[in-house]
């Protein structure tokens, strides 16, 4: 999940920066990218993620936040049953969202 978490944040990472042509990573950036991405931009770009994931989305990025930074760490199978159930739900959205994305820019490009 940790790494799952990692490659879904660095897509939303390269999104910003194509439609954006910049993202800074400093601070809060984990939570700000997060945020930033349930938002459209008015003739830069269409919102990515739909506002419906935004708590699971959110309940990943802590527990890799946890994962990374904690020294004793001891996983319950409970709630890593149900953070795996959370990534499953992105990972079958995904496609989805870039779909959905993509017809918005093209829908945008043609007006």
């Amino acid at each position: 999940m940790h790494r799952f978490y990692n490659v879904f944040e660095k897509s939303l990472e390269r999104l910003c920066l194509t439609f954006e042509n910049h993202f800074e990573k400093k601070g809060d950036y984990h939570e700000r990218l997060l945020e930033r991405l349930h938002l459209g931009i008015a003739e830069v770009r269409p919102a990515f993620i739909p506002v419906s994931y935004k708590n699971i989305l959110r309940e990943l990025q802590e527990f890799r936040h946890v994962f990374r930074h904690a020294y004793d760490l001891e996983l319950r199978q409970d709630r890593l049953l149900e953070l795996t159930e959370h990534a499953q739900t992105i990972a079958k959205a995904f496609p989805h969202w870039v779909r959905a994305f993509e017809s918005m820019v093209h829908a945008d490009l043609e007006n």
